[in-house]
């Protein structure tokens, strides 16, 4: 009887041990099935962004190789929406190349022509102090609830947000602002990431170049 306890308490074991390796053998799979699907998840998110990247490129190509103002700033618009995935945007710029006073709405896609075009920013008001005090000399997106604790903002940054915008991103040339990009909310509902906001970076460089450009161009042609 001793040898016979002694075998079924063995057997048991046994038992134990093999359900407890079928448990881990199951954790494991479960986890072998996670990381299969974020490297599914991240394999999708670094096509992306050099899809994006060569978009990047050609856009870059594009806005450089064209001297009409109202073209290369709708394609800007276009370009943010598409990339960025957002329901609206738009471009605020400089009422001159020398010497501005103000930065009014130009271009825009996803928001009502009367509610963008009532919002403008006295060029040495503390919105646009905001923005270059912020970013120096380059154009970095900035998040208007950033802003939104400075009571002084409170008037220049209370349109946008009525308009739906929710990132700000300068336009820089020759370290000054030439104008001033806003992004609205992503279509997902989902919070923008750093991949996002070096996007909004290097479109506003491109643009910074693309406009004064267009701009020397025009000023040329008025004077001859």
């Amino acid at each position: 009887p001793k040898e016979l306890l002694i075998k079924v308490r063995r057997i048991f074991e046994r038992l134990d041990r093999t359900e407890i390796m079928s448990i881990k053998n199951k954790e494991l799979e479960s986890e072998v099935a996670r990381n299969r699907e974020d490297l599914v998840v991240r394999n999708k998110e670094l096509r992306f962004q050099v899809f994006s990247l060569e978009t990047l490129m050609g856009l870059t190509h594009q806005l450089n190789s064209s001297l009409d103002l109202d073209a290369l700033m709708g394609t800007m618009i276009l370009s943010v929406v598409g990339q960025l995935r957002v329901n609206s945007a738009c471009l605020f710029l400089t009422d001159a190349r020398e010497n501005p006073t103000r930065i009014e709405a130009s271009t825009f896609k996803g928001v009502k022509e009367e509610q963008v075009r009532a919002i403008s920013f006295p060029y040495d008001g503390d919105f646009v102090r905001a923005l270059r005090s912020v970013d120096g000399d380059e154009a970095r997106p900035v998040r208007l609830h950033r802003l939104s604790d400075d009571p002084a903002l409170e008037r220049e940054i209370g349109p946008l947000y009525a308009a739906g915008f929710t990132l700000v991103c300068p336009v820089m040339m020759k370290q000054k602002i030439t104008a001033v990009l806003a992004v609205g909310e992503k279509v997902s509902g989902q919070d923008f990431v750093s991949s996002d906001l070096e996007m909004v970076k290097a479109l506003s460089e491109s643009a910074g170049i693309a406009i004064e450009n267009a701009r020397l161009f025009n000023d040329l042609q008025e004077t001859y």
